[in-house]
């Protein structure tokens, strides 16, 4: 995935209290729309790991609101399928989630 540099001008760089550099966004750099739109890709991306069908649960579920029977009846899985992949697509997704957050040698 290639980053996008025009969102690079919303970082800043100052010390903090402890005398450490710490880069936080600033948030008069970010409108609503960047920011969605970051998180959106973001989103996109760490889905594109998960299995396919995995994938399509989460979505179908966290994204586009629907209930676990909605899922199961469109799919044609059992709602207890359902909710056990939608459990494990959330957990795989909040691994990803924090290995991409982490700073560099503090992952898991």
């Amino acid at each position: 995935m290639q980053q996008k540099n025009e969102h690079a001008k919303a970082v800043t760089v100052e010390p903090n209290a402890s005398s450490h550099w710490s880069c936080w966004p600033d948030p008069k750099g970010l409108d609503d729309t960047e920011l969605l739109a970051l998180i959106d890709d973001m989103t996109r991306t760490l889905l594109g790991f998960l299995e396919p069908d995995d994938a399509d649960i989460l979505s179908r579920a966290d994204l586009q609101g629907q209930t676990i029977a909605q899922i199961a009846y469109e799919t044609g899985r059992p709602e207890a399928e359902v909710a056990k992949r939608l459990r494990a697509a959330r957990q795989s997704l909040c691994r990803f989630v924090v290995l991409t957050l982490a700073p560099a040698g503090r992952a898991c």
